[in-house]
């Protein structure tokens, strides 16, 4: 009767834990998030025209969203799975060497080829996910710049040609997409196969040892207990491992616009309002292959209007955009 009411109260014990844990762990990561979110957003509008150019508003978009989310996500995980599933395992392991040495390696031999199954799937799946991050970024953009462009389109009727590229960016993304799930998804019948047979060989070494009079019945389904617990655990860390990948992934591109910083240098002279003056001005916008301004000088004297006149893509946006320094001339 005591022990049936020991256990009774480990388990209510176990149920306050695993609520407690869960509440706490959603807190701290929601927190993460919005803090991560909050400070990359503050970021981005600190930096000039200059790296936003470089890095992609589109890709900036998913960063700021879908990135951090994917962050979020693995630190909630982590906090509630990482700092228990270990101390499951490990204590299986060691009850199941307390009963018998032999079996014990045959836990740890269960553990180390999960282990391995574990770190190439990871492996597999980090590269690919950056992969699949720049094709949505490449999506994004095509949808941002249809959404800009949507009247010279219609106006030169280029409607069909824009919706067969997005069909074929986004049947890319999925065929990638489901290459990787097919591969990740390996983690759980994997760990199934190699954990069965794990309980195969207790099962055959248990029996031995029972008609021997080495092991009883009981210590036998104890066994089969711990490595049941630790199949348990192990499909836990399966689906850690395939959130971690992505939160991996993501926090790399995360700290990327994080290492940008604004590379406009505040003037030495002090200012002084009058006349502007640009001398041989030239300008090159970021990844283009040649100047799209070329030693333009000319005054303008306070209080003096004037006009800038030119055809489609003379420079007339650009010079402006120097007038008002968001960028700085090359």
């Amino acid at each position: 009767v005591f022990s049936g009411f020991l256990l009774l109260a480990m388990c209510v014990v176990g149920l306050i834990s695993s609520i407690t844990a869960q509440y706490y762990s959603a807190k701290v990561a929601s927190g993460l998030g919005t803090s991560l979110r909050n400070d990359l957003f503050e970021h981005i509008f600190s930096l000039s025209n200059y790296e936003t150019d470089v890095v992609g508003k589109s890709t900036l978009i998913s960063r700021l969203t879908n990135d951090t989310t994917q962050i979020q996500n693995g630190f909630n995980l982590f906090f509630r799975l990482v700092l228990r599933s270990p101390f499951i395992v490990l204590g299986a392991i060691i009850l199941a060497c307390n009963i018998s040495i032999e079996i014990g390696l045959v836990f740890v031999s269960v553990i180390l080829v999960l282990s391995l199954i574990v770190y190439l799937i990871m492996n597999y799946s980090i590269k690919n996910f950056k992969n699949i991050q720049l094709m949505m970024d490449d999506l994004l953009n095509k949808i941002s710049e249809n959404l800009e462009g949507v009247r010279v389109i219609r106006a030169f009727l280029n409607e069909q040609r824009e919706i067969n590229d997005f069909k074929k960016s986004s049947e890319n993304l999925k065929d990638k997409q489901l290459k990787v799930t097919r591969v990740s998804s390996l983690m759980n019948p994997l760990t199934y196969v190699v954990v069965n047979v794990g309980l195969v060989i207790i099962l055959n070494k248990g029996g031995i040892s029972v008609n021997v009079g080495s092991l009883s019945q009981g210590e036998v389904v104890a066994l089969v207990n711990y490595m049941s617990q630790i199949l348990v655990e192990l499909f836990k860390v399966a689906t850690l491992v395939n959130t971690l990948s992505k939160a991996s992934t993501s926090a790399k591109r995360v700290n990327e616009v994080f290492e940008y910083s604004n590379c406009m240098v505040d003037g030495l002279k002090e200012a002084t309002i009058g006349d502007i003056v640009f001398d041989n001005v030239s300008f090159k916008y970021p990844k283009a292959k040649s100047n799209c301004l070329n030693n333009i000088s000319f005054g303008i004297k306070a209080n003096e209007t004037i006009g800038i006149i030119g055809g489609t893509g003379s420079g007339k946006t650009t010079l402006v955009s120097l007038l008002l320094r968001l960028y700085d001339t090359s």
